[in-house]
């Protein structure tokens, strides 16, 4: 009788410690992707206006688990001017010359934000994160324009509850698989270096 009493006490104790443990903190991730390499063939100096929106509803990419749906996860201040800035970089580095905003251009590039998510699910002992976003790309030169929505996702398992470095990893990265893809599309990439005759 002692022994069961005893049984059902360290069972109660184990369920208010994987409680505890499962109260899980809210998370704000900075958004910070790096693009890789895109081509090598030159843009000819061409006029390039660079503009990226986020058309998200919410900051809130999605909820970490646990036993409460408060622990949210949120991406930090204005992610459209990180992501200009990176792909500016990049465009520049490609030989474009970025017009600055409102000036006279060959060709325009809009970058929108159209989904972030975060989903995390808790199996035994291992966590499975997987993040997913979809950018659409503009490639507009006078009348033409070329679009490319893309989508991709990631998914990683971790023995315990990622930390924000860890999210904001994953975030980040599968962020820059999307920009890259759009910085390699041929069609856009020609499109953008065609000028307005």
């Amino acid at each position: 009788m002692n022994n069961n009493r005893l049984m059902r006490i360290m069972f109660y104790c184990g369920l208010m410690l994987a409680s505890a443990s499962c109260a899980l903190s809210p998370q704000t991730i900075q958004i910070s992707p790096l693009i890789g390499a895109g081509p090598t063939a030159p843009a000819n100096n061409t006029q390039l206006a660079v503009e990226v929106r986020d058309s998200r509803q919410s900051e809130v990419i999605g909820y970490r688990g646990g036993v409460y749906d408060t622990a949210s996860i949120s991406t930090a201040g204005d992610i459209a001017a990180s992501l200009q800035s990176e792909i500016t970089r990049v465009y520049r580095d490609l030989g474009f010359q970025i017009a600055e905003r409102g000036a006279a251009s060959d060709a325009r590039l809009v970058i929108t934000v159209e989904q972030l998510n975060y989903t995390a699910r808790q199996d035994k002992l291992l966590w499975t994160i997987e993040v997913s976003a979809i950018i659409n790309a503009e490639a507009i030169s006078g009348s033409r324009t070329t679009s490319n929505k893309i989508e991709d996702r990631l998914s990683k398992e971790f023995p315990k509850s990622p930390s924000a470095a860890q999210n904001a990893n994953l975030i980040n990265d599968v962020i820059s698989r999307v920009l890259e893809r759009i910085v390699q599309d041929p069609a856009m990439l020609s499109a953008l270096r065609t000028r307005v005759q």
